[in-house]
């Protein structure tokens, strides 16, 4: 009985939306999301989304991150920029500026994002880890937003084609030898900062290995209740050819606590967009990612015409 309750466990965190790979059905001329059960949502400057959290405790993972204060205290945010050949193509559909690369996009929505943090509040930080054939630290953190993004703004993507496989430990490794995570006494005090890596993964064709020792690492780093991994994978539209389902599961599998959010993207602007969007909210008071719900409202000067 025990082996089949955690065999339905997995089926419906196999069948969960938040955590499966979706096939954009946006259609860029008309501007339209559709909704899951089928039907299309408007979408538009005169509508804004509204996230509906969750306060149950009991979705917070360990007896520490549940006594960690929900403050909005100042973030250490790592940007990992995908540099693959595959950025350089145009794989978004978009009316106004066709001919943009997907690292064009990405670009253009990291540095809204980075504006946006920086305004909630001028002591976060921001630093860039590139990712070629391997990971390595390209901006140290800077509180200044018109620094990272000038620095995004001079980055490109390679030429040369890269390795078919990425190692995962090079990331983690760059990313636990530059980092010193809070060490509290009493979890119940706000702690000074948090460190947040934000994965911006552009491979469909290159799967990430994760060894053990990868593993490890990741795992070590996620002890700390101030520690928080977040993916944005931007990829092709799965098919036979590529890789895009196996990439997104081997990143959900990293998140065995549900601390991260995992986020795809295909084809779909308005689908990048909101996902930087989403994570503008700070990961010591937003929800689980499969307890988030965003609902489209018109403004009060927009009913009022």
């Amino acid at each position: 009985m025990q082996e089949s309750a955690r065999g339905d466990e997995k089926k419906q965190a196999q069948d969960h939306p938040t955590r499966r790979l979706l096939v954009d059905t946006t259609d860029p001329t008309t501007d339209e999301r559709h909704s899951g059960d089928g039907q299309a949502s408007p979408s538009g400057e005169n509508m804004v989304d509204e996230v509906s959290l969750s306060s149950d405790d009991s979705d917070l993972s360990g007896y520490t991150r549940r006594c960690v204060p929900r403050v909005n205290c100042p973030e250490k945010i790592i940007l990992c920029v995908d540099l693959s050949p595959e950025m350089n193509e145009s794989s978004f559909q978009s009316r106004t500026a066709p001919e943009r690369t997907a690292y064009q996009f990405v670009r253009k929505a990291s540095q809204i994002f980075i504006k946006n943090k920086s305004y909630l509040n001028p002591d976060h930080e921001f630093g860039i880890i590139v990712l070629e054939d391997e990971a390595s630290w390209y901006q140290q953190f800077e509180s200044n937003p018109d620094t990272i993004c000038t620095v995004l703004e001079h980055l490109k993507p390679n030429e040369q084609e890269t390795e078919d496989v990425f190692d995962m430990e090079t990331l983690f490794q760059a990313i636990q030898s530059r980092i010193s995570l809070p060490d509290l006494e009493d979890p119940s005090l706000p702690p000074p900062y948090v460190v947040r890596v934000i994965l911006m993964y552009g491979r469909s064709l290159c799967t990430p290995v994760i060894s053990t020792q990868a593993h490890q690492t990741l795992h070590n780093l996620l002890q700390s209740p101030y520690f928080f991994f977040d993916v944005i994978y931007v990829h092709q539209l799965p098919s036979e050819n590529n890789k895009c389902e196996s990439i997104y599961d081997t990143f959900c599998e990293l998140d065995e606590d549900e601390v991260g959010y995992m986020l795809e993207v295909s084809r779909s602007t308005t689908r990048l967009f909101d996902h930087m969007a989403t994570l503008l909210a700070h990961p010591l008071q937003r929800p689980k990612q499969r307890d988030t719900s965003y609902v489209l409202t018109p403004r009060e000067s927009d009913e009022n015409q």
